[in-house]
């Protein structure tokens, strides 16, 4: 054989081979490295390679490493319907915008999921969401906060595996009392690059930060999650300073870039549906972009929950 003709058989060979399934690697900084392989691992580095060659990454950096043992595999969700598994119910954590408020009708609001679901709300467009695949995400999303390691990251690849649809699902558990629960699914809006999660991302980022101090530390790295993926969909590198006393600071700046930016992005999940034939549809349209400031009241998990592969700790 000529060596033409082998060099050609190995290059088609290398074409059609199938991918292999890559590792992600989430950093202290809320960036995440997808597409790789983490090739060694030490208590002071981590080699990893990419597309483009090899990284060397500080231990201390790294967050924490999903290593993927399967490829993601879509599924056929119309099959899904009937399960035996019962899903979780809906857990939402107490809000602080004035005296009296966060814990009586506005929670009965959050909580409400019914056909009087209020309209222009998360619960109206959790109900738009095919059953099936509702049924699936919420399935998926009750294994998030499973003790196995490898039943959290099988429960995550199958919420991506969903894709964009399930994009209510995720938002109405951003403000979880579970923390892995909510950390996921930060990151899982941030990995299918969902445009119509922005303001709900940005609202939880502005809602889990005191005006009068800093994330706990148990908290921070849900915040660095919400962080990184309002970076990765919106592709602002705007600062936040995890364990500074400018984090106020930080979110005023994400509030005027949104001020800035909202009319580059699609109906927000929540968001009324709005007529366009209206006259004061351009006031209606700004009014439903404002941001809900309000404080996130989140409980502080026990320390057994706080080690479950996820570190915690900024």
């Amino acid at each position: 054989m000529s060596r033409w003709r082998a060099s050609l058989i190995a290059l088609v060979a290398v074409a059609v081979a199938p991918a292999a399934p890559a590792d992600t690697i989430y950093l202290r900084n809320g960036r995440t490295i997808v597409d790789c392989t983490v090739e060694r691992e030490d208590a002071n580095v981590v080699v990893v390679r990419v597309k483009t060659g090899k990284l060397i990454i500080s231990k201390r950096e790294v967050d924490f490493i999903e290593k993927a043992e399967k490829p993601v595999k879509f599924v056929d969700w119309s099959k899904h319907i009937e399960t035996s598994r019962p899903v979780a119910p809906e857990r939402a954590p107490s809000t602080t915008s004035g005296a009296g408020e966060g814990s009586g009708e506005s929670s009965k609001k959050e909580s409400s999921s019914g056909d009087d679901a209020p309209k222009g709300s998360v619960e109206e467009d959790l109900k738009k969401v095919p059953a099936a695949l509702k049924k699936a995400a919420l399935e998926a999303v009750g294994l998030l906060s499973d003790p196995d390691p490898d039943t959290r990251r099988s429960a995550r690849r199958n919420l991506t595996a969903l894709g964009l649809k399930i994009s209510p699902v995720l938002v109405s558990k951003l403000k979880d009392r579970d923390l892995q629960t909510r950390l996921a699914v930060a990151d899982v809006l941030g990995g299918l690059g969902a445009r119509d999660s922005v303001k709900p991302l940005m609202e939880a980022l502005i809602g889990s930060t005191p005006d009068d101090g800093m994330v706990p530390a148990w908290n921070r790295s849900y915040v660095r999650s919400v962080h990184g993926s309002l970076e990765r969909i919106t592709g602002a590198s705007l600062p936040y300073g995890y364990q500074f006393s400018n984090q106020k600071e930080n979110i005023e700046k994400w509030i005027a870039w949104w001020d800035a930016n909202w009319s580059k992005y699609p109906r927000q999940v929540g968001e009324p549906e709005l007529d366009k034939k209206a006259e004061d549809y351009e006031e209606q349209l700004k009014k439903s972009k404002e941001l809900d400031t309000k404080k996130i009241s989140f409980p502080q998990p026990k320390m057994k929950d706080m080690g479950r592969g996820e570190t915690t700790g900024g």
